[in-house]
């Protein structure tokens, strides 16, 4: 083998790696754009793509679609009382409960402070209302190690939080274009729920 035909196999070899580590990059950027940074779930952007494709597929099989708009009450004074590093645990504990309940396809998303959005292909709003007290029931027990968190962050053990969430449901309608009319539906319905004393499902 000349010497030319080497440094061209190496430099072959170089751009190989060099293009496979770019692709692995943008990969890596890509999934660090569609996920929130602190709880590690799907973000709004990843959440609307999401949509678009579980919408054209109940499109397709006319299948229905519901959708959770959920919101942790009172998620205010438990920054005040507890600080915001008790308040970001509190926002962690619920998402991994709210990731454990997900099956199939579903999606669960963080929509914007403390309010997640959780996409249920196949669901129709009434499967959707049972899920959403399933959800609370599965809050509840997955914080249930959130006053030693406080403790570690320098709160008094005995200041306990037990966190909870208010739901709405709304289902997609097939004549809607896009998912948003379904969104304000259910954030109408978590509106009511919070309304109704908390804690609820609208």
């Amino acid at each position: 083998m000349t010497g030319r035909v080497r440094a061209r196999e190496n430099l072959e070899a170089l751009v190989h790696r060099r293009t496979q580590a770019l692709r692995d990059a943008n990969v890596e950027l890509e999934r660090l754009a569609t996920l929130d940074p602190l709880l590690g779930i799907a973000n709004r952007r990843r959440l609307m793509d999401v949509a678009r494709v579980l919408r054209q597929r109940a499109v397709e099989d006319a299948s229905p679609l519901a959708v959770l708009m959920i919101d942790v009450d009172h998620f205010k004074a438990i920054n005040d009382a507890y600080g915001h590093a008790y308040g970001d645990a509190v926002l962690c504990a619920i998402a991994r409960s709210l990731q454990a309940c997900v099956e199939g396809d579903a999606l669960v998303a963080r929509y914007g402070g403390e309010e997640f959005v959780m996409l249920l292909p196949g669901k129709t709003a009434a499967d959707a209302a049972c899920i959403a007290v399933q959800l609370q029931q599965a809050i509840s027990t997955g914080t249930a190690d959130l006053p030693a968190l406080a403790g570690a962050a320098g709160q008094a053990s005995g200041n306990a939080c037990t966190p909870t969430v208010s739901v709405g449901v709304a289902e997609w309608l097939t004549p809607e274009p896009n998912l948003e009319p379904a969104l304000n539906r259910a954030d109408a319905g978590l509106y009511r729920a919070k309304s109704s004393g908390r804690n609820q499902v609208g």
